[in-house]
C-alpha cells in the first residue's frame, strides 16, 4: 500500500505528462490472464481467457500493434497460448521484472527520456508509450496512437530463467547476457521514430520512390540507435556485446552485402539467416549516422539532420561511410 501511495504522489508531481507517457493497463490485464490461466482445464479455456482478459481490452496502442499482425484475434490467442505453452518459466520472469514500472525510481527514468529528447530536439513528437507482454515476436514499434514496448524481448537478461530458449532466441533478444536492461533506453529509441519522416500512404510513396529503398530502414533504424546513444552519452546498451564483436570484424564486407543484397529484409528482421546475427542493419546505418555526425562541425544541427532526413542516398553520400 505504501509503494501504491509514493506512485500516486510521484504521478501527481509529475503532472498530466506522465500519465500521458505510460500505459500499464495492457502489463495489467496480461498477468490477470496469466494467473487465470493455472486454473485453465482445456486449451478451448485458455485461448478464451487470453482473448476475454487481454486481447479484447486493449489499450488503443496495443489494439493498434495488433492489427497491424493482420492476422484474427484468434490467431493471435493461439500464438499467445503456445508461447506460454512452451517457456513457462521465462514467461514467470518476465512477470516478476514487470514489478519495476510500480517503482517510482523507474518511472522517474522514462520521464527524463523524453525530457532528454526534449532538450536536444525541441520539436520532437511525443505520445504514450504501452508496456506490453507480447508473444516473442517484437520488442518494440512507433505507431500512430503510441509506443508498443514487449518486453518479453527488451527485458531479456540474465537474471532471467533461460532454461527454455533455444540459441536463436537468445540472440534475437540480445544474448540475455546483461544486467537488467534500461527500458528508458528502448523507450528513446522508439520515441525517435516518431520523429522520422513516415509517407502518409506507403504504397504510393514505394511506387513513386527514385532512390534507394533499403537507406529508408537503415537510417530510420541507425538513426533511433545513434540518438538514443548519443542521449545517454554513448554509454547506452544499443547492441549486443555479439553484435559489436561480429559487425565491427566484418564491417566493410556486411556494408559491400548490404548494398548488392535485393533482400535487406534480413538486415532489419529477426536474425540473419547467412551471419545467425540480429538487426545487422541497425548496426550499420548506426556507422552510416555515426560517419555523418563526426563529419559535421554542428553537432545539434547534426542530430536534427539524422531525426529528419528525408533524402536518404544524399544523406548517404554526405556521411563518407566507406566512400
Amino acid at each position: 500500500m505504501k509503494g501504491k501511495i509514493i506512485t500516486l504522489i510521484l504521478l501527481i508531481s509529475f503532472g498530466s505528462t506522465l500519465a500521458q507517457n505510460l500505459i500499464t493497463s495492457d502489463l495489467e490485464n496480461f498477468k490477470k490472464a496469466y494467473n487465470l490461466l493455472s486454473n485453465s482445464t482445456s486449451k478451448s479455456d485458455s485461448l478464451d481467457i487470453i482473448t476475454q482478459n487481454l486481447l479484447n481490452k486493449a489499450s488503443p496502442v496495443f489494439q493498434e500493434y495488433l492489427s497491424g499482425k493482420k492476422i484474427s484475434k484468434e490467431q493471435i490467442a493461439e500464438r499467445y497460448f503456445y508461447a506460454l505453452d512452451h517457456y513457462p518459466k521465462y514467461y514467470a520472469s518476465v512477470i516478476k521484472y514487470s514489478e519495476i514500472f510500480s517503482d517510482p525510481s523507474q518511472i522517474a527514468k522514462i520521464e527524463n527520456a523524453y525530457k532528454r529528447l526534449k532538450r536536444v530536439y525541441p520539436t520532437a513528437k511525443l505520445r504514450p508509450n504501452a508496456i506490453c507482454i507480447g508473444f516473442m515476436d517484437d520488442g518494440g514499434q512507433s505507431l500512430f496512437s503510441g509506443q508498443y514496448i514487449g518486453i518479453e524481448v527488451t527485458a531479456c537478461s540474465n537474471g532471467f530463467d533461460l532454461s527454455e530458449l533455444d540459441q536463436r532466441l537468445l540472440s534475437y533478444f540480445g544474448e540475455c547476457k546483461g544486467d537488467l536492461p534500461k527500458i528508458d533506453e528502448t523507450i528513446t529509441h522508439e520515441l525517435v521514430h516518431l520523429s522520422q519522416f513516415k509517407p502518409i500512404d506507403p504504397i504510393a510513396f514505394g511506387k513513386n520512390f527514385n532512390g534507394t529503398i533499403k537507406f529508408i530502414p537503415l537510417l530510420s533504424e541507425g538513426g533511433a540507435s545513434f540518438v538514443t546513444d548519443y542521449l545517454f552519452n554513448f554509454k547506452a546498451s544499443v547492441f549486443s556485446k555479439q553484435q559489436l564483436e561480429f559487425c565491427s570484424a566484418n564491417e566493410e564486407k556486411l556494408w559491400q552485402q548490404f548494398l548488392s543484397d535485393d533482400n535487406f529484409n534480413p538486415y532489419f528482421k529477426g536474425i540473419h539467416p547467412k551471419y545467425n546475427i540480429p538487426q545487422i542493419g541497425y548496426y550499420l546505418g548506426y556507422q552510416v549516422c555515426k560517419s555523418y555526425f563526426n563529419k559535421s562541425k554542428n553537432k545539434k544541427k547534426a542530430i536534427k539532420d539524422i531525426i529528419e532526413v528525408n533524402d536518404w542516398d544524399r544523406f548517404v553520400l554526405k556521411s563518407g561511410y566507406f566512400y
